[in-house]
C-alpha cells in the first residue's frame, strides 16, 4: 500500500477501464503457459504481440484514459473468459492441469456447457511463482505508454478456490503459499516501475453475496490477501464485480456489497472498485453508504459502463451515475471505470464505451467547476 489515488495520477475522477480490452482480429497467438522471455525471441510472436500492445495502448489513451493496462493481452481466448484465471493456472510453480472444475457457479445450462470443459489445475508439489512473470509482461506493455499503467490479475483467494489436490493437507496452507507467490511476483512488479496493482475478485465476497460466508474464513482470507501485498509499496485496488462468463452474470443476480465493505477494512488494499453502471447507479447509494459506514479510508472507484451490453452509454449518463458517486465520494479519491472487462464486446463498442468513460470523466470534471 502507498499513498493515495492522487499519488499516481494528476486528475480528480481519473478514468480507467478494469484491464481486458477487446484486441485487434489479427492478433492470434497464444501463451498457454510458455516462458515469455522464449516467446518474445521469436520474431513473429514478438512482432505480433508489440503491435497488438501499440495498438490497444493508442486505443486507451485516445479515449481519455488516465490510466492504462496491457488490455489484458496477456490472457489467452478461451470460453467464456477462461483465458484470465488460466493465465495464473497455467504458470504457477506445483501446479499441473487437470481434474474437474469445482462448481463455483449455478447450473444454468448455458455456465454448465462452459464450466464444463474448463481444466483447474491440480497441485502436485510445493506452490511457487513459477513462470508467473508478472513483471516480464509489465516491462512489454510499460514501453509504449507514458501514462501510469496498472497492471490486473486475478485474485489469489480466487484462484484458491480453482486448485485441487491434496499435497497440502490443509487448505489453508495451501492458499498462504499461494499469497507468497503473489507477493514474489507484486514486489518484481514494484521493482519494474509498476505503481498500481489490482486483484479481481475477492472470494469471500463472491461467497457472501450470495449465502452465509463464516466469519473466520473472511478472516483468513484477508490475512492471505494481506500477505500477498506485504511490503508492496505500490498503489492496491481490489476490483469486485458480478463476473462475466459468456457476458453473463455469474450468479444471475447482481449482489450487495455491503458484506464486502463490512468486513474488508482491515485489507492492505488502497481502492475498491465496484460494478454501478448494470444497474444505472441506483444501488450507489446503498452501496456506498455501507462503504462510509465500514472503511471510508479506502478509496473508490465505480464502474459507468456496462460490459454485458452492446448500446454505448451517452455522455450525459456516464457522468450521472459519477455524479451519483460524488455525493459520497471526493473527487480525488473516485476512478470511474467499466463494470468489468470488455473483451466480449464488439471492439468498436467497445472502444466507444471506453471513450464514453474518458468523455464523462472529462464532463463530471467540467461540473465541478462551475
Amino acid at each position: 500500500m502507498t499513498g493515495h489515488l492522487s499519488d499516481v495520477v494528476t486528475v480528480p475522477i481519473a478514468a480507467t477501464h478494469v484491464g481486458a480490452f477487446a484486441r485487434p482480429s489479427w492478433y492470434t497467438n497464444g501463451i498457454y503457459g510458455a516462458d515469455f522471455r522464449s516467446l518474445l525471441v521469436r520474431g513473429p510472436f514478438r512482432e505480433q504481440y508489440f503491435d497488438a500492445m501499440k495498438v490497444l495502448m493508442a486505443e486507451q489513451e485516445m479515449a481519455g484514459m488516465d490510466i492504462v493496462t496491457d488490455g489484458g493481452l496477456r490472457y489467452d481466448t478461451g470460453l467464456g473468459g477462461w483465458g484470465w484465471p488460466a493465465f495464473v493456472i497455467s504458470r504457477l510453480g506445483g501446479v499441473e492441469a487437470g481434474g474437474v472444475m469445482p462448481a463455483i457457479m449455478p447450473p444454468t445450462p448455458i455456465l454448465s456447457e462452459m464450466m464444463g470443459g474448463v481444466i483447474p489445475g491440480v497441485v502436485t508439489g510445493d506452490i511457487g511463482p513459477g513462470r508467473l512473470q508478472f513483471a516480464e509482461f509489465f516491462r512489454a506493455a510499460a514501453r509504449f505508454t507514458h501514462q501510469p499503467h496498472r497492471f490486473t490479475v486475478i485474485d489469489p483467494t480466487l484462484v484458491n478456490a480453482m486448485l485441487l489436490g491434496e499435497h497440502y493437507r490443509n487448505p489453508v496452507d495451501r492458499l498462504f503459499a499461494l499469497a507468497k507467490a503473489y507477493n514474489h511476483e507484486f514486489k518484481a512488479l514494484v521493482e519494474a516501475g509498476c505503481k498500481i496493482i489490482q486483484t479481481d475478485d475477492f472470494f469471500p465476497a463472491l461467497a457472501a453475496a450470495f449465502g452465509p460466508f463464516p466469519e473466520d474464513a473472511w478472516k483468513v482470507n484477508i490475512e492471505a490477501f494481506n500477505t500477498a501485498v506485504q511490503g508492496v509499496h505500490a498503489h492496491i485496488w481490489m476490483h469486485f464485480c458480478w463476473g462475466r462468463p459468456m457476458n453473463q452474470l455469474a450468479f444471475g443476480a447482481v449482489g450487495s456489497y455491503e458484506p464486502l465493505f463490512r468486513h474488508i477494512a482491515d485489507a492492505k488494499v488502497d481502492l475498491i472498485e465496484i460494478e454501478a453502471a448494470s444497474t444505472n447507479g441506483d444501488r450507489l447509494a446503498k452501496d456506498l453508504a455501507a462503504w462510509k459506514e465500514h472503511c471510508p479510508e479506502k478509496e473508490i472507484g465505480i464502474g459507468v459502463v456496462n460490459h454485458r451490453r452492446t448500446q454505448v452509454e451517452s455522455v450525459d449518463e456516464v457522468a450521472a451515475t459519477i455524479e451519483k458517486a460524488l455525493k459520497f465520494v471526493a473527487p480525488e479519491h473516485l476512478a470511474v471505470s467499466c463494470d468489468c472487462g470488455l473483451t466480449a464486446l464488439p471492439r468498436d463498442v467497445a472502444w466507444f464505451k471506453l471513450k464514453a468513460i474518458g468523455d464523462g470523466a472529462k464532463k463530471a470534471r467540467a461540473n465541478l467547476r462551475r
